[in-house]
């Protein structure tokens, strides 16, 4: 039974943190420009607006908030590895900061950092969360 265990995280490991498309960890985001100015991107710390069919990358909080108040998530590829969002939908996860349910269907945003994408209900619940001194502390 821990092989189970050990696949599931190598598995997990070599899948594209914010589509989950196989094989498609990326350690730069695919996307240079942000959707909303077409300013360059961050090299870490990149935020997204995430939909049912596609997602946008972000340069700041309030590109973020234009994103997502003015409906322009969409688009056809990852903006993190490039695979196409033909009938992908983003896996269902909780707010990391209020771990509020979020399903593919009301949208989120997400914050890639280190790998890794967490995703919020919204902009308030990111922006909370990048102001604390510690995120990792209550």
């Amino acid at each position: 039974m821990q092989d189970e265990g050990y696949l599931e995280n190598v598995l997990r490991e070599r899948a594209c943190g914010l589509c989950g498309a196989d094989r498609a960890r990326r350690s730069a985001p695919a996307e240079a420009r942000c959707a909303v100015c077409k300013g360059e991107l961050p090299r870490q710390d990149v935020l997204f607006g995430i939909g049912v069919g596609a997602a946008r990358a972000a340069c700041s909080l309030a590109c973020l908030e234009v994103l997502v108040q003015e409906g322009l998530v969409g688009g056809s590829a990852c903006p993190l590895c490039g695979t196409s969002w033909d009938r992908r939908r983003p896996t269902p996860r909780s707010c990391a900061l209020c771990a509020t349910p979020l399903g593919p269907e009301g949208g989120c945003v997400g914050l890639w950092r280190g790998g890794r994408v967490q995703a919020f209900c919204g902009p308030q619940c990111l922006e909370a969360y990048l102001r604390r001194a510690n995120p990792f502390c209550g």
